[in-house]
């Protein structure tokens, strides 16, 4: 339909400037043109204030450079990302780091693929408005892992946009087995 766009306007600023010069007296004229004036500044106004939803993404997007610069400026040896709604949006932007993306359709699946990569760095990357954030802590905690916020992308008005969670073991059972008697317990940093 976006291409019957700019022939629709055509016939119809043809069809005003038809009736427009029908017109006879002055007045009218006048009436005429201050109409489609105003006809034509209420689109305007609902246009910049960001009414009109086609062809934008409304923040959906926003933050997803910052995370980029962020994944640049961290070391990411031996790094997996997990990624689900902002997959090619991040690939973008960490194009040419040694990063392990993987794009991970639920985050049962993030779960168990982390759980199985214990010596690994491992980030998920989630959009504050993707319907499994919520749903990550517990699928992690099925597995003994947690996630932490290493990282929160904001928005313009400093509203929180994505998040960079790392994900750590819960506590030793996820090592496998306890320290021997007589050594230190492993910790695990941030």
């Amino acid at each position: 339909m976006l291409p019957l766009v700019p022939v629709v306007a055509l016939m119809a600023a043809r069809s005003f400037v038809f009736w427009f010069d029908r017109v006879k007296p002055q007045m009218w004229r006048v009436i005429a043109g201050v109409m489609l004036a105003t006809s034509l500044l209420l689109p305007a106004r609902a246009a910049l204030a960001n009414e009109i939803h086609a062809g934008r993404d409304f923040d959906l997007h926003a933050g997803v450079d910052q995370i980029g610069e962020w994944f640049w400026a961290t070391d990411t040896t031996a790094t997996i990302m997990y990624v689900h709604d902002l997959s090619w949006e991040i690939g973008y932007y960490t194009f040419g780091r040694d990063l392990d993306r993987r794009w991970m359709p639920t985050p049962d699946d993030i779960a168990d693929d982390a759980a199985r990569m214990p010596l690994a760095q491992r980030y998920v990357v989630v959009a504050e408005w993707e319907p499994f954030r919520a749903e990550l802590a517990d699928a992690l905690a099925r597995r003994d892992l947690k996630a932490k916020v290493s990282f929160v992308a904001r928005r313009a008005d400093t509203s929180a946009a994505a998040y960079v969670y790392r994900i750590t073991p819960r506590g030793l059972s996820s090592i496998g087995h306890p320290p021997a008697s007589g050594t230190a317990p492993m910790t695990f940093t941030d």
